[in-house]
């Protein structure tokens, strides 16, 4: 049964009737009266334990509570909220002239736009280029930054004398390659609500249900396909997908998912891990805009836009063409679009999931 919450008046109201049921002198509760001034010294506590009494019923199941008191409820399971996760990666500084040489120390900051990055640790910047290992201030998937994210120190000098993008590397042709990964938004109610569910059901463990949840809570990991006695009975394949253009799982996905899977799996079950079947192309768009914009900022509002709708196409979901250019239509002062890559809509199967090899936006006026 639901606890129905009495406020104040509702309080006053039954004791004014029971004063009239006990044939009382006065049954006047009113403002101003000796024995209104006493029954609302009453009621008002009353009043504060029967709402207290309803917050009570609310943070008690797990269907309505919240906050902290959600956190309780699941941590009495043995389970807790995922926290989020700070993108991390590196910086590649390139003097403007060849002689130019500076030193970047630990706890320095880069900014792009709003954002903030921290330097880990010293890095010496000279010719050709060096590499900074940078930590997002923030927690949340903001910082997921792509290779070749234009960045800028926080001490102008440096600035002057280098040129920041984001990046591991420089390729054969000195694009920059690997971004900031790792970025992650905290769970939300919502979201553990539903974890919560599948995890009470996956509580007897050995079993598919409880690996595939354990699989699934992996931060690094955008989905995951369990494939029960494949290729033989006694095997299972991990299909993952971690959200990035890779077509090998790296050794160390590779042992957390091992590590998770030892707490998980029967006894003696053999495991064959894979990377999901990704299908890898470059984005590339022509844009017209109008002679009123900055074509720059257009060009990275559309860029940063192609990324982030990309970054959250999931297993089996196509790419259509019509969407690029949509999306780039929603940016004020685009007058044309063109989609030069891919050249028509990328099926995706199944067991597929498409991911950007590079994005590239051109822009004329």
């Amino acid at each position: 049964m639901a606890i129905v919450p009495k406020g104040i008046n509702d309080l006053l109201q039954e004791i004014s009737d029971s004063l009239v049921d006990s044939y009382a002198v006065s049954s006047d509760v009113g403002s101003g009266t000796v024995i209104g001034a006493l029954v609302r010294s009453f009621a008002a506590p009353l009043a504060d334990l029967w709402a207290s009494l309803v917050e009570v019923e609310r943070d008690s199941n797990i269907a309505t509570a919240t906050g902290d008191s959600l956190d309780l409820l699941v941590n009495s399971f043995g389970m807790s909220r995922d926290a989020g996760g700070y993108a991390s990666g590196y910086i590649i500084a390139t003097p403007k002239a060849a002689g130019n040489a500076a030193v970047v120390t630990s706890g320095s900051t880069f900014l792009y736009g709003n954002l903030v990055l921290v330097v880990g640790v010293d890095a010496a910047l000279q010719a050709p280029y060096s590499r900074i290992l940078v930590t997002a201030g923030t927690i949340g998937a903001d910082f997921n930054l792509p290779a070749g994210t234009l960045v800028l120190s926080t001490n102008p000098t440096l600035n002057d004398q280098f040129s920041f993008v984001v990046g591991l590397r420089l390729n054969g042709t000195n694009m920059p390659e690997v971004g900031l990964m790792g970025g992650q938004e905290p769970e939300s109610d919502s979201e553990l609500r539903q974890r919560f569910a599948g995890y009470l059901q996956s509580l007897t463990r050995a079993t598919y249900q409880a690996v595939l949840q354990a699989l699934q809570g992996i931060p690094e990991l955008k989905s995951v396909a369990l494939l029960d006695a494949t290729p033989m009975p006694g095997f299972i394949s991990v299909y993952i997908d971690d959200n990035s253009a890779a077509t090998e799982v790296s050794e160390e996905l590779k042992a957390s998912i091992e590590q998770t899977l030892y707490s998980w799996k029967a006894a003696g079950i053999g495991v064959r891990i894979y990377m999901l079947d990704k299908v890898v192309q470059p984005v590339v768009i022509n844009l017209v805009v109008d002679s009123n914009s900055v074509p720059a900022a257009v060009q990275q509002t559309v860029r940063q836009a192609v990324i982030a709708l990309l970054n959250g196409y999931a297993q089996g979901q196509s790419l259509y063409i019509s969407k690029l250019v949509d999306i780039a239509f929603n940016t004020a002062g685009v007058v044309d679009v063109k989609v030069i890559s891919p050249t028509q809509d990328v099926t995706v199967g199944s067991h597929q999931a498409f991911r950007a090899s590079t994005v590239t936006v051109n822009v004329t006026i």
